[in-house]
């Protein structure tokens, strides 16, 4: 699905279309149970509508600019989402981490740890596997808090099947990461 704005007016923001996305798709997955995935992306209002892959939300969140396909340049990201997120949602979003989740790549065989830290002490965080929650900890998966801001994912003697997308949720946000998992070439 696409949302588009074709008003270049700066004084309007539609924000309240992604939080109206984000709540229809978390109920879909909730009655039907069912796993529906989904990336917000942004482009530039002069780009195509068909090829144009924009700038992935979580980018848009950490970079100033982006290049455009379309037009071989730069382009500010701020200019992109401002139609459609509120300048506070942002500046919400940016200083909720101390420290963010960061993609890792990993040798097959040892731990991996995804750990990101919170401005805010003892923030409810829920973690994701594929877009499928980690509901509790097992023998491979370790889910822990440490000193109400440090939230960690270990991953004990990490597999190439754990290769993947990892996400947070934290207060309606997403943050995804992504997972690589090398495997142990034997020569013989």
């Amino acid at each position: 699905m696409k949302v588009l704005q074709f008003n270049s007016s700066e004084d309007v923001c539609y924000s309240n279309i992604k939080t109206k996305l984000t709540d229809l798709v978390d109920s879909i997955k909730l009655r039907y149970r069912i796993n529906v995935s989904y990336d917000i992306r942004f482009k530039c209002h002069g780009g195509s509508l068909i090829d144009n892959k924009g700038i992935a939300y979580d980018e848009a969140m950490e970079k100033g600019e982006y290049l455009c396909t379309d037009h071989k340049e730069m382009h500010s990201s701020k200019q992109i989402y401002r139609f459609w997120l509120k300048e506070e949602e942002v500046e919400e979003e940016l200083n909720m981490f101390r420290r963010p989740l960061v993609d890792v790549t990993i040798m097959e065989g040892l731990d991996t740890t995804l750990e990101f830290e919170t401005e805010e002490e003892n923030v409810p965080v829920q973690w994701f596997y594929n877009r499928k929650e980690i509901i509790e900890s097992n023998e491979r998966r370790q889910i822990s808090r440490l000193q109400g801001r440090v939230h960690t994912l270990t991953i004990l003697q990490t597999r190439l099947e754990d290769s993947g997308k990892y996400s947070i949720k934290i207060k309606g946000y997403d943050k995804i990461v992504k997972l690589n998992v090398k495997g142990i070439v034997c020569k013989s």
